[in-house]
């Protein structure tokens, strides 16, 4: 059931000044400028406000019953899927040109950090439907959740219809270290997109309900891979193009370089808008990535830093594993609050929540290495 929204505009303009306000309140210059183009801390703004895309994009689309609640704030969840992915590939692909680990090793240090929290938030959602809404799953479907297999997307059948992604993200993750060469690494990501393209025109008939998805997300991962190539340091650190953005960013002039970052915006947010949704797989995913690319560009240049994307992006994971379910199933706040309200109120739960699997992630974590560590 959708939950209807009184003042719809006007609840918005109050979201978009409170995010005014933050945004300006935890902006500060950067302190350095760093060597590295794309270093954690911008990956992780990136993050924070890719979170912000996607839970914006499903309370304006899914939830309510004004598509005007949050509008423009909720027309680019799709580009936040794409950065998410775009900036997978990119972390994978530097963290193995520097040490190449072996199947086993990555599986162990990274689908570790996706699956811990995964199963903890499915365990608490599974038995949530159980004695709160009196809600059982077949037998088969446990099983398969807990591999991360989602072939549906379905708000009003699955436990969490946003686990379209988990399956998705794993494909990638479980052909990459076979696939990843450290001589050809282009060759990995163009192996990696034909993957993932190769399944789509596949299509099988059990995964059709959610391939229309993945067809819409199939380029970004292996882009991703192929900046982290091309921003790459030489041995001899002769990379012409990493150097020419280093100095661009150090010693443009300053109408050059705000004239830069305004055309970059103003691209993010015309192709954000006019975003090609409905009229075609190839071209929405095209704008969509065009997007993405001019948002990391954005990222990239700017000499600021954006603390309340950086903390967002901390948590952005465990936010993108939870919110979906207590928006439509549990929700506790706009039944009972303004619109508005409700929205800010529902990110601080998130936050929290976050906290809280980190913390568990954590502990798990560290049990696991005392235990081997005994042995």
């Amino acid at each position: 059931m959708e939950i209807v929204v009184a003042n719809a505009v006007e609840s918005t303009w109050v979201v978009i000044a409170i995010a005014v306000v933050v945004l300006l309140v935890t902006s500060r210059k950067s302190q350095t400028l760093r060597d590295s183009i794309l270093p954690p801390e911008v990956t992780q703004e990136l993050k924070g406000l890719a979170i912000f895309t996607i839970v914006f994009g499903h309370i304006g689309y899914f939830l309510v019953d004004d598509n005007r609640f949050l509008f423009p704030l909720s027309i680019a969840a799709g580009v936040g899927v794409n950065l998410f992915l775009f900036l997978s590939g990119y972390g994978l692909t530097v963290g193995m040109m520097k040490k190449r680990l072996p199947a086993l090793e990555f599986y162990r240090h990274r689908l570790s950090k996706i699956f811990i929290p995964f199963w903890l938030v499915l365990s608490v959602f599974f038995l949530m439907d159980a004695f709160i809404l009196q809600r059982m799953y077949p037998a088969p479907y446990y099983i398969r959740s807990l591999f991360g297999l989602f072939p549906r997307a379905d708000v009003a059948i699955d436990v969490n219809s946003v686990f379209w992604y988990i399956t998705w993200i794993l494909l990638y993750y479980l052909l990459f270290p076979f696939v990843f060469s450290a001589k050809r690494p282009w060759l990995s990501a163009l192996i990696l997109f034909g993957a993932g393209s190769g399944l789509v025109l596949w299509n099988p008939s059990a995964w059709s309900p959610v391939m229309h998805l993945y067809r819409v997300h199939t380029i970004a991962f292996p882009l991703g891979m192929l900046l982290a190539v091309a921003l790459r340091e030489k041995e001899n650190g002769m990379n012409p193009a990493l150097n020419a953005i280093r100095h661009f960013k150090r010693a443009a002039p300053a109408a050059v370089y705000y004239g830069l970052l305004i055309i970059l915006t103003t691209i993010a947010c015309y192709t954000a808008y006019y975003s090609g949704v409905g009229q075609g797989a190839l071209k929405e995913q095209l704008i969509s990535i065009v997007t993405t690319c001019t948002l990391v560009a954005l990222f990239a240049l700017k000499r600021f830093e954006i603390g309340l994307f950086a903390f967002t992006g901390f948590y952005s994971y465990e936010i993108y594993l939870l919110h979906w379910p207590l928006l439509s199933r549990y929700d506790i706040f706009y039944r009972h609050t303004p619109a508005w309200l409700a929205t800010v109120l529902y990110l601080a739960l998130f936050f929290g929540l976050g906290w809280l699997i980190q913390k568990a992630t954590t502990a798990f974590e560290e049990n696991k290495l005392l235990a081997v560590k005994s042995k």
